[in-house]
């Protein structure tokens, strides 16, 4: 059993077990309850999300206790159903314009953060949106303008500030290679840049 597996079956417990919240339908015995109980369990297992289940976990139950008529222990059928109905809404969250994803795992603004720091590029196209584009330019990490151009989803509102902004002087960046290269000179390193340039 994994961490996940062991939380998820400790919130299914404490929601349906002996003393649970919830009460398990008339007329079912010991051993009938138990199989119930480990079939929500290999369900759940089955439907949460493999990391931020911890988040998941109270915004199902908040569904699944929502859409429930009794105080009876749910169907498996109830259960896919406010799985399925996180799953959509954080779909439809996730493809609005303009907007990040406010249930959005953390780790995923990481994984973007660290691409733009180690590449300077927006990396795979199902990571990155205008959520991150905001909060890189609010850490300093980049501007809208660089971010723009190097295909960055970035917020309507910061569209035209992005086309202000100048593009790099590429002769400035060219002064830099050489002023490495003057400084590698004395140590006998060429600088990869001019290999094989008339010195």
């Amino acid at each position: 059993m994994t961490f996940r597996t062991d939380f998820l079956n400790s919130k299914i417990l404490g929601l349906c077990g002996n003393d649970g919240r919830l009460v398990p339908p008339r007329g079912m015995g010991g051993q009938a309850q138990a199989d119930e109980l480990a079939a929500l369990g290999r369900a759940l297992d089955r439907l949460a999300p493999s990391s931020g289940y911890e988040s998941w976990w109270s915004r199902f139950e908040d569904a699944l206790l929502a859409a429930a008529t009794t105080r009876a222990w749910p169907l498996i059928g109830d259960v896919e159903r406010a799985a399925k109905s996180l799953r959509e809404g954080d779909m439809r969250r996730a493809s609005s314009p303009g907007t990040s994803s406010g249930i959005e795992p953390a780790h995923i603004y990481g994984i973007v953060e660290e691409w733009w720091l180690r590449f300077r590029d927006a990396g795979p196209a199902s990571l990155p949106n205008a959520g991150h584009a905001k909060r890189l330019v609010e850490a300093g990490h980049a501007a809208y303008g660089e971010l723009w151009r190097k295909g960055f989803p970035i917020p309507d509102s910061a569209r035209e500030q992005a086309k202000a902004e100048k593009a790099p002087d590429h002769e400035a960046v060219l002064a830099e290679i050489r002023k490495m290269g003057e400084r590698l000179r004395p140590t006998g390193i060429r600088n990869p840049a001019f290999a094989g340039a008339a010195e």
